[in-house]
């Protein structure tokens, strides 16, 4: 995944929930094809923890009146990195939705740059609302 753009953050993110959930299907009709919609994703309780420090630092970052992120905001970006990391070894459905996604990627590209910051804030957002939207289950 290359790093996202204020443009283009909405089509990616919809792009990547929908190959997750097919991706899902796929395994799920393979490993036992009399339950093929048995298949399970990523639900946003896995993830939350990350969602409001994200939600936070939007609200901290999207006041401030500087182009570039201050020494603060930019120290929790990092411990977000940490987070995702975190809970993408401890379960391996985290760990294929941050891969597909690009979320470590993107966080590291950030650096500083307010704007960067703000566009992975709602690209995040959009991952969640495709995954409420084209998810038929959050289990």
């Amino acid at each position: 995944m290359e790093v996202i753009n204020s443009k283009d953050y909405v089509d990616k993110a919809e792009a990547v929930i929908t190959q997750l959930i097919s991706e899902a299907k796929e395994f799920q009709a393979k490993k036992n094809p009399r339950r093929p919609n048995d298949y399970q994703i990523l639900t946003t309780s896995q993830i939350r923890k990350q969602l409001s420090m994200t939600a936070e630092l939007f609200s901290q970052a999207e006041g401030d009146q500087s182009d570039k992120l201050s020494t603060e905001i930019t120290e929790k970006i990092e411990y977000l990195r940490v987070q995702f990391t975190y809970q993408a070894g401890r379960e391996p459905l985290v760990k294929k939705f941050v891969e597909k996604a690009g979320i470590l990627k993107i966080l590291k590209s950030i650096n500083g740059n307010k704007e960067d910051f703000l566009t992975f804030c709602r690209y995040m957002e959009a991952l969640v609302a495709f995954r409420k939207y084209h998810g038929e289950k959050d289990s």
